[in-house]
């Protein structure tokens, strides 16, 4: 059943809520591998993740580099060189903490949403 529904971005999904989940789908996306910043651009914007999180291609640039600072700033990825001496392109690597700060916020989740559907009958 598709249709106008398909689209989550709604009045009920706060813009914290948002953030939240935007940040946990770049954090899974470098995890998978080591990205460039244009590269998580074009995968968040041409994607079902941002029909998901309601974000137009034009929002897409700015809430990436938002969120990368904070993750960065948190210690979850960091922006490292690929090592050759010549034009060094940098790309994001998820750490250890990134790693483990996203295991735990999925099972969060996973554990939130199953008790607020048990709640909301």
């Amino acid at each position: 059943m598709e249709g106008k529904d398909d689209n989550f971005k709604t009045k009920y999904m706060s813009k914290e809520m948002r953030r939240m989940i935007f940040k946990l789908i770049l954090l899974s996306e470098i995890k998978e591998k080591k990205r460039y910043p244009y590269e998580l651009i074009e995968l968040m914007a041409d994607s079902r993740k941002a029909k998901f999180i309601g974000s137009k291609r034009s929002e897409i640039k700015n809430d990436i580099y938002n969120i990368i600072r904070g993750l960065e700033k948190s210690g979850y990825i960091r922006l490292v060189g690929n090592g050759k001496k010549t034009q060094d392109k940098k790309y994001y690597q998820i750490t250890p903490q990134g790693r483990d700060a996203l295991a735990k916020s999925k099972r969060l989740m996973l554990r939130y949403m199953h008790e607020l559907v048990k709640l909301i009958k």
